[in-house]
């Protein structure tokens, strides 16, 4: 896929060239006359000799043609360019929010961002709740690119700064399943007394 581009690419350039090639020729033919007409040739096809406005005109409009060409294959260039490092910017944001999300869920508390993480993406997680942080962490990093690109998830808000919100995350099972936590002191002197 990419040899074709390259392909099409030269290919493209090489019709530029020729169009400036024949051009020259035909600027060299109009200013040195019979020597130009040699150099370019011989003398041009009966019915196409026109007058040298009309051929300055026609000159300058494949110029125009060539040029425009060039500028649109630099901005699909550029374009392609730009899909590919937007997407990885988009990835690696989705990576971010969802190990936030893994972490806070895992922690039982919201945590702080990643210093790294864009500040888009900070103003929106803080503002969902822990159904929606939940699904998110479910839906997992691939969907979140696509909720930062557009393609919203049911019940996700879109992707734009929220008020802050209470996140109440439920309590975190104890060590000791149904028994009461033991004071410190008692602790330390099961330790202490032998």
């Amino acid at each position: 896929m990419y040899a074709e581009r390259i392909r099409e690419a030269a290919r493209r350039f090489a019709e530029i060239v020729r169009a400036a090639a024949i051009a020259l020729i035909n600027l060299i033919a109009r200013l040195f006359g019979k020597a130009g007409q040699l150099i370019s040739g011989g003398s041009p096809a009966p019915g196409t000799q026109m007058g040298t406005s009309e051929q300055a005109h026609a000159l300058e409009a494949q110029r125009d043609a060539a040029r425009r060409q060039v500028v649109m294959e630099r901005r699909a260039l550029a374009r392609r360019d730009l899909d590919a490092d937007l997407q990885k910017s988009l990835r690696t944001e989705a990576t971010r929010a969802w190990l936030w999300i893994k972490e806070s869920l895992e922690a039982g508390e919201t945590q702080p961002f990643p210093s790294r993480m864009c500040l888009r993406a900070r103003n929106w997680l803080i503002g969902l709740d822990y159904e929606e942080l939940i699904a998110l962490h479910k839906a997992g990093r691939d969907a979140i690119a696509a909720h930062l690109c557009g393609e919203l998830l049911e019940g996700i808000p879109a992707v734009a700064p929220l008020p802050p919100a209470r996140v109440h995350y439920p309590p975190r099972p104890s060590a000791t399943i149904g028994l009461p936590p033991r004071p410190v002191d008692e602790v330390r002197s099961a330790f202490t007394h032998a």
